[in-house]
């Protein structure tokens, strides 16, 4: 026997390979009635129910068993656990390389060594609790932990933790009390309940995984785990032909540098020719509208009055700049002064130019206030 994990570390073999029971102090444990007896429905609705439910937002790792199942509906034993918590406690295990091939509850592979075709009452210490489990068929059928400060306050709440898992549709006839060793100083329970009591030793049991809480994101590291140790046993066979590819590679990059030097050089003794090429062509950028007829005011006009949606349509004002022209005027409607817009956005001799306007303004007499910019 070890006090916790960081113990039983110490005594494992690094690579080894181990099946972890939880105790019930960190897993969340509850028992559903769901109205189906289909297994992926069951599972769908399983992780609904935790979203609903669950104090943790996320990074939930969850399994369930099914104790009974019916025609219409089945009985559920659902546990949970928040996963960083898990990460947390297996810290000193997954930094020896201790390969956990299974996680469970350890009350469910208790539960798992009791007889079949039997409702039994089980229960046995974890730390300073004494868990109740009820086991159906072979199965963890309802789970409870009281404080084990003082065993004879048990004669006190077993009846209303009874009375509980009953209202829950747990078996309370029970055929025998199974008492862990750990838990001799209750026979008492037996002519409380009216049933035998027998001691059982629930530690040497073998562990069976009827609930899996594994995270996914272990087994996906596992996986890589392999394939990384795979890629290295490969890696090493192939060794010689990595250097050779690594000195290939050293001589390549060594000739595209060279490469690269040369295109700089070349670059510096043309980069007085190309400001020069830059800045004329800043400087025809800056008189193009003085000599493209296209740029003309009278030629903008022109193509923003052919774009005019009708008549109604009227234009108040009209500024050219540099390289934008601004157009404003009023439209019987927003609908018009939207078209407007829209048919200086099509003009093709006016494609060069990027439009934007804003929303149009209603005015006093329902008619709309229109402001177009364009930018070249």
């Amino acid at each position: 026997m070890v006090p916790n994990l960081d113990a039983a570390a110490e005594k494992i073999t690094p690579g080894s390979v181990v099946v972890l029971a939880l105790p019930c102090q960190i897993v969340l444990v509850e028992r559903l009635r769901l109205p189906t007896a289909d297994a992926e429905e069951i599972e769908g609705m399983v992780r609904l129910k935790l979203e609903r439910t669950l104090p943790w937002p996320d990074e939930v790792t969850s399994g369930y068993s099914v104790v009974k199942r019916g025609e219409n509906e089945s009985v559920v034993l659902v546990a949970a656990l928040h996963t960083p918590m898990l990460d947390s406690l297996c810290e000193p295990l997954r930094e020896k390389q201790v390969t956990i091939r299974d996680v469970t509850l350890y009350a469910s592979t208790a539960a798992a060594a009791c007889p079949k075709n039997q409702a039994v009452l089980l229960l046995y210490q974890e730390n300073d609790q004494i868990i109740l489990a009820v086991a159906e068929d072979g199965q963890l059928g309802y789970v409870h932990s009281v404080d084990a400060a003082d065993p004879q306050i048990l004669g006190s709440e077993l009846p209303p933790i009874l009375l509980t898992a009953e209202m829950e549709g747990v078996p309370s006839e029970f055929s025998a009390v199974l008492l862990d060793k750990s838990c001799e100083g209750l026979r008492w329970l037996g002519p409380l309940l009216g049933v035998p009591v027998e001691l059982v030793s629930i530690g040497e049991s073998p562990v069976q995984c009827t609930i899996d809480l594994l995270p996914p994101s272990w087994v996906q590291e596992r996986r890589r785990l392999r394939r990384w140790e795979g890629f290295r046993a490969r890696m090493i066979k192939a060794g010689v032909g990595v250097v050779g590819l690594v000195m290939l590679a050293i001589g390549y990059i060594v000739w595209l540098q060279f490469r690269v030097n040369a295109v700089d050089r070349k670059l510096e003794k043309l980069r007085p020719e190309l400001a020069t090429v830059q800045e004329r062509q800043q400087r025809w950028s800056a008189v193009a509208p003085a000599f493209d007829p296209s740029l003309f005011p009278v030629e903008l006009l022109y193509q923003v009055y052919q774009s005019l949606p009708s008549e109604d349509v009227r234009i108040t004002r009209f500024v050219q700049e540099l390289d934008s022209f601004t157009v404003e005027g009023e439209a019987p409607s927003a609908i018009q002064a939207i078209q407007f817009t829209d048919a200086i956005r099509a003009n093709p001799e006016l494609a060069e130019f990027s439009v934007e306007a804003g929303p149009p303004e209603i005015l006093p007499n329902d008619h709309a206030q229109f402001q177009i910019f364009a930018k070249r």
